[in-house]
Parts: structure tokens; sequence; C-alpha cells
């Protein structure tokens, strides 16, 4: 199996909002509009009132992800999270260490409504230009940056970082034993893209496949390798890469430690 993978992936919905319902357009080639967010998060915020609204499987998932995120920095104290979408991951870890700063980036001004209010962690919508951090996180945010704009990310991200700092990534994996999954399922990944492209990845079968759905252009699933490829064009050096919690994760340096 070829390890640099790199494939789009779409989506109708997030936690039960259907995208057809926030009357944007939806596209297959271009990801979501700030117009898309905005709206998506009206819906999902009278949908939901609280964190413990939310799927309780969805939040163990996330809980065990922002211990493990923290795990990589424990001791350290000025955080940026860069995509903190609804801030539950950062709820999480502000209650794990006593003088813990996180400064939560994300580009919707809307998505910060329940961890605003956080004493711990600051909602941002722009980088500072002088700010240094000890650890940059981005936790399923990669998927979501086009390939060509993931190299000058790092390379943007690289400079917000104190000596001796460190960008995490978590995502998930194209490659199921990259998550810290069984290497058959590996075997299934394979046979199940054989499958796609015969079928649903063809003009004339995708037109049948595709007949009356509205998808949404969500990201890119990648290997661990396709990941590392962004990390060397960027002069930067990949310290580790290894699976927890069902997800893959990438430790990023300036230079080699």
């Amino acid at each position: 199996m070829a390890k640099c993978i790199e494939k789009k992936f779409f989506q109708t919905e997030w936690q039960g909002v259907g995208f057809d319902n926030l009357h944007v357009k939806l596209s297959k080639s271009e990801m979501p509009t700030r117009e898309f967010y905005d709206k998506f998060y009206i819906n999902f915020f009278n949908k939901y009132k609280r964190y413990s609204d939310l799927p309780d499987s969805w939040l163990s998932v996330k809980k065990n992800t922002a211990i493990s995120i923290y795990n990589t920095f424990s001791g350290k104290k000025e955080i940026l999270s860069f995509g903190c979408g609804i801030g539950f991951v950062e709820s999480v870890i502000a209650d794990l260490q006593e003088d813990l700063l996180i400064d939560a980036f994300d580009f919707s001004e809307i998505s910060s409504k329940w961890i605003k209010h956080s004493s711990k962690v600051k909602c941002i919508n722009n980088l500072s230009e002088d700010k240094k951090y000890d650890i940059i996180y981005l936790c399923q945010v990669f998927y979501a940056i086009p390939g060509d704009e993931c190299v000058n990310i790092l390379k943007s991200l690289s400079t917000k970082l104190k000596a001796g700092g460190l960008i995490v990534l978590i995502d998930t994996s194209i490659i199921p034993s990259e998550n810290g999954s069984n290497k058959m399922l590996d075997f299934i990944y394979k046979m199940k893209n054989t499958f796609d492209f015969i079928f649903t990845d063809s003009i004339i079968f995708k037109n049948i496949f595709d007949f009356g759905k509205k998808k949404q252009l969500w990201g890119w699933q990648r290997s661990n390798y396709k990941t590392s490829e962004f990390v060397s064009k960027a002069g930067l050096n990949l310290y580790k890469q290894f699976p927890s919690d069902n997800q893959s994760f990438t430790l990023i340096t300036k230079s080699k430690i």
C-alpha cells in the first residue's frame, strides 16, 4: 500500500445539524465559507445549550483526546489552540493544570460561545505578532487545510513558537493502523478504497451515487507519510508520530531535539 495518500471527503451534517438546512450554497470542490460556519453555529447553538447536551460518546473521545494532548506538554504554561471550534477540548485541558494559559483561536467569532466565559481560556480571532507559545496544537483541524496551504500554515505557526516549543497535530489518518487499529483494517481499507475508485469515483457511477445528495467538501483524509511531507517542506523537524485515542498525533519542532 502506498503510504503517501490524500483523499477528499465530504459531509452532509455534523452533530445532527444538516447542512441542507443552512440555506447556503454547498460545494464539493471548495471548503466551507465563513457564511456557512456562521449559519452552522447559529443552528448548532439552537440545538444544544451546553456541552453536556452533546452525545456522551463524542464527549468521551474528546475528553480522552484532551488528556493525550496535555500529556505532550505537561508543565508548560503558554498554549495556543489553533482552530478551537466549540472549545470543549480546551475546557478539559484548562482544568488539568492550575497555571495554564490557553489562547483559543478560531476564524469564527460565534463558535466560542461556551468557552469564552472560562477564566483560563482567552478566545481570539487574530494572532499577535509578538506573542510566543510553548505549545501550539491543532486538534482535528489540519485535515481541513488544503494541501497547498499546509506548508505555509506550518511555517507561519513555527514563528510563534518559543525556543524548544512544539507543534502538535491531531488528526485521523486514512490508514487505520496509524490510528492504533489492528493492521487487518488496513487491508479492509484498501479494498474499500478500490471499491470507491471503481464505483463512486468514476464519472459514470459518480453521477448515479451523487444524484440528489447535497454534500459539502469537508477536508482531506491523509496518511502520516503525507503529513510528514508537509513538515519536511516547511523546513521543520518531525519529532514523533504515534497513535492515541484512535487518532494519529504528529509532534513537530523547529529543529532536531
